[in-house]
């Protein structure tokens, strides 16, 4: 134990898979540790996770830092588009990944509610499963995991402004609750969670098991998980993304400049500010689904491909159809189509699909500028040069992007206490594009538009 105990404020980052936690020191802004943490316990079905194991993934954090240093305050990154359900056995939450089955009659009424929300109508959004759910027996929240744990650690219902957009439940131009949505689903506004800004106090830790000699310590809402990401290298660059197992971009615009397409989202970081995004389920994810088969990982992206191409709509696809009616498609293969070209065009159809969401999110951004990419994608040499082909924007990537969102939580936390810390996001390499698959690139957009049509 340390004889002196140093004052920082600290960001959690509440994933799907594991809890991330970056340690700010705030005499000199210096990050003193990144730690990760896995869960202890398991879903109860695909992609839904009892409440109590982040409950005591934070608890017992939040018990070993405070042995070691003054927390002056806590922020939260929580993955995003999560719905919370009570059950006999406790809570539940839907995480983003969580199987919904579509419901096309309805689909029509809730676009009518959701046209002020800035989200596409699909399946990922908890206000789509409100909506449609036809279970009775089942009793949803009108709120998520960030919501239930700012409540578990403060006994305040809080949210921020970029989960509560990302619901489906609120109307991004007036700031508000969707009461029309809200009344559809029968729940009331008075049942929602008080909407506040990131870096805002939404209350102190009161939690019984929780070992603590200051009781005043903040609790900062933050933002959601990618948000936060971005949040934290802003002064890096507007526009960022993410090439994990699904692959998501964003960028921050002003809300006077709001513009909103159902190809892409628009969510909200404050009464002010707003980022536009897009999101793949196919990512990494098919990458290793293609690995799995034996595909060759060794292939070289810049040789000819004989005109085969990929589409890898193994998940359907959302950004830019919301569809899940979509499916994994080559076309072009002939008599002569080897394992090589097989493999060439999975990596080009990955590499294509995020640089199509890195280019409709950054039209309004300026030429000098460059997207930060982050994720396991970064270290696949393939994938990267076919980014760095289609791509209309710089590349750039940065030291410890695993620990983006949590990094964002704890800039949340201190800017939440009056102290703006010195952002040390330090740039890794900057790549400039060589627009080598440009063609290639356009031509697998144009086809991407008609297999789209013809599968739904």
């Amino acid at each position: 134990m340390k004889n002196f105990k140093e004052s920082v404020v600290v960001g959690f980052d509440i994933g799907t898979s594991s809890l991330k936690i970056t340690i700010v020191g705030l005499s000199n802004s210096r990050i003193i540790e990144n730690i990760k943490t896995d869960y202890k316990g398991k879903e109860v079905a695909p992609g839904i996770v009892p409440v109590s194991i982040y409950e005591t993934a934070l608890a017992d954090a939040v018990n070993n830092l405070t042995q070691d240093y003054n927390i002056e305050a806590i922020g939260l990154a929580s993955q995003m588009y999560s719905l919370c359900e009570e059950t006999d056995s406790g809570i539940l939450v839907h995480q983003w990944n969580s199987l919904w089955a579509k419901d096309e009659e309805l689909e029509g009424n809730l676009k009518k509610y959701m046209t002020v929300s800035g989200c596409p109508v699909d399946t990922i959004y908890p206000a789509y499963k409100l909506f449609t759910n036809k279970d009775k027996s089942k009793k949803f929240l009108a709120y998520g995991l960030k919501e239930h744990l700012v409540y578990f650690l403060t006994k305040n219902l809080v949210t921020d402004f970029s989960c509560a957009s990302a619901s489906g439940l609120m109307d991004i131009h007036q700031v508000t609750w969707n009461k029309e949505l809200l009344k559809a689903i029968d729940w009331s506004v008075e049942k929602m969670p008080e909407i506040k800004r990131h870096n805002t106090i939404a209350g102190y830790l009161n939690v019984p098991c929780m070992n603590l000699t200051n009781d005043r310590i903040p609790v900062v809402p933050g933002l959601g998980d990618g948000i936060s990401a971005s949040y934290a290298c802003k002064n890096v660059s507007k526009v960022c993304a993410n090439l994990g197992t699904s692959m998501a971009a964003r960028a921050f615009a002003s809300k006077e400049n709001l513009r909103y397409t159902d190809r892409t989202w628009t969510y909200l970081l404050d009464e002010s500010t707003c980022i536009v995004g897009g999101i793949s389920s196919n990512g990494c994810s098919v990458l290793n689904w293609a690995e799995e088969l034996g595909m060759n990982k060794e292939c070289d992206s810049k040789k000819s491909n004989n005109n085969v191409m990929f589409f890898p709509w193994l998940h359907g696809e959302r950004t830019p159809y919301w569809s899940s009616d979509l499916k994994g498609t080559f076309t072009g293969i002939e008599i002569d189509t080897d394992i090589q070209m097989i493999s060439t065009a999975i990596i080009k159809g990955v590499g294509f699909t995020i640089a199509n969401i890195i280019n409709l999110v950054s039209q309004d951004v300026e030429a000098s500028d460059m997207v930060v990419v982050a994720g396991g994608g970064v270290y696949k040499k393939e994938l990267m040069n076919v980014l760095k082909g289609s791509v209309d924007i710089k590349i750039c990537t940065v030291y410890d992007s695993d620990y983006l969102a949590s990094y964002g939580a704890a800039i949340s936390a201190a800017e939440a206490i009056g102290i703006d810390i010195k952002k040390n996001i330090e740039v890794k390499e900057i790549i400039t594009p060589d627009f080598k698959f440009k063609d290639e690139y356009r031509k697998w957009l144009d086809m991407c538009d008609k297999l789209a049509k013809l599968y739904q």
